[in-house]
């Protein structure tokens, strides 16, 4: 497989001077009423540039898809940084068609999916059976994930209770089919199912208080999204969510709550936000309903949800400036993070309690930006934007 040199990733990342946080002006929803006939139809869908891992309470696995077209890993450990490498395969080296979906299993174990070449989703592996060389960061060869044809925005994975991992992917066919993932590395042993249906978006999923897997997807006839769930066994009919329409293939950011719910959050037709919870211990969703925060000229990217202890989810996602933007949700303001990105910003919360965001640049590199705790009465600042290098695409969420 041809491989770029990526000779600059080696390097630490070094900081860039871009705008610090501000608190910025924010305008209530009340709808875009200047808006021109056809606008919802000028949402584009949502691009993500990242998968992140934390497989250890002080190691990050980070995953995305280069500009030729290998999926490439990089690791933190400790607080430092180790080399870009290429996930290549001993043998038939698929190319990825789609961007990658990584998740950590019971074990400690990242697996990671692609779609590749053939349409169909490949495996791989982190200390898995079949891992070629023994040793720290390990990895085994890529194998079919059964032979499931999906469509061209790859799989999902999911974490379940007990460190069950669930597999779910847009089909040829454009229905939701799951699986469970099983032990590494027989294709044999994928055991997909339908879930049946019409849709335009890859599902998005959680699991409940209950253990129950939660599925929304998006309606390819009317835009609007609809609910089944995983209970054990075959899938639940699907049941519309109230509200909408969301964009036309947006990314659905889906959380579970402390207390056994679910909430889920997607770019409307209209370039706002909007947010549908499934109540503790209930079957039905709520309705949608809109954020009523934006930046000028609205979202231009989907959201990255993270939780906060007994509080409202924490959301990141770009503006019309194209800069980051960081809101959680029962606020009265926004925060811009600065900068110019292209593609969904990717959040995780670090050993030390803080905040990191990955999102790709225009210059096709990947950006970090960290929370730090060197505000005064015990209050959080943020490091400046750092490259972490790379010549990465960006990928449909």
């Amino acid at each position: 497989m041809p491989q770029l040199s990526f000779e600059h990733a080696a390097l630490q990342p070094s900081p860039i001077a871009l705008p610090g946080p501000a608190l910025v002006p924010s305008v209530p929803y009340y709808g875009f009423p200047d808006a021109e006939p056809g606008f919802e139809l000028e949402v584009p869908r949502d691009v993500c540039a990242a998968a992140l891992t934390a497989p250890t309470d002080d190691s990050i696995e980070l995953f995305a898809l280069g500009a030729d077209r290998a999926v490439w890993s990089r690791t933190r450990v400790a607080g430092r940084w180790r080399a870009w490498r290429p996930l290549t395969p001993q043998t038939g080296a698929p190319w990825a068609t789609s961007g990658p979906a990584a998740a950590v299993d019971a074990s400690g174990d990242v697996h990671v999916l692609v779609r590749g070449p053939d349409g169909r989703l490949w495996h791989a592996q982190q200390g898995g059976a079949g891992t070629a060389v023994e040793g720290d960061g390990a990895w085994s060869a890529w194998s079919p994930a059964g032979n499931l044809t999906v469509a061209g925005n790859g799989g999902l994975l999911v974490a379940g209770g007990g460190g069950k991992l669930h597999a779910l992917a847009l089909g040829a066919d454009r229905a939701v089919w799951h699986a469970a993932v099983p032990p590494c590395c027989d294709p044999a042993r994928w055991a997909w199912s339908s879930l049946g249906g019409v849709w335009a978006s890859k599902p998005a999923a959680a699991v409940d208080g209950r253990g129950a897997l939660r599925v929304l997807a998006v309606s390819a006839d009317d835009r609007n999204a609809y609910a089944t769930a995983i209970d054990g066994g075959a899938g639940s009919a699907w049941a519309r969510v109230g509200g909408g329409p969301l964009a036309s293939v947006p990314k659905i950011s889906m959380l579970p709550t402390g207390s056994g719910g679910v909430v889920a959050v997607a770019r409307g037709a209209d370039r706002a936000f909007l947010r549908a919870k499934l109540p503790d211990n209930a079957t039905s969703w709520g309705r949608w309903g809109v954020l009523k925060l934006y930046p000028e000229g609205g979202w231009t990217s989907g959201a990255a949800l993270l939780p906060q202890a007994g509080m409202e989810p924490e959301l990141f996602a770009t503006g019309s400036d194209l800069g980051v933007y960081h809101h959680t949700l029962r606020a009265t303001h926004l925060h811009s993070m600065g900068g110019r990105f292209s593609a969904t910003p990717s959040v995780l919360r670090n050993a030390d309690g803080m905040l990191e965001v990955y999102v790709r640049g225009f210059d096709g590199r990947l950006w970090l930006r960290r929370q730090n705790n060197t505000g005064a009465l015990g209050e959080c600042n943020w490091d400046s934007w750092m490259s972490i290098g790379g010549s990465f695409l960006p990928f449909d969420c």
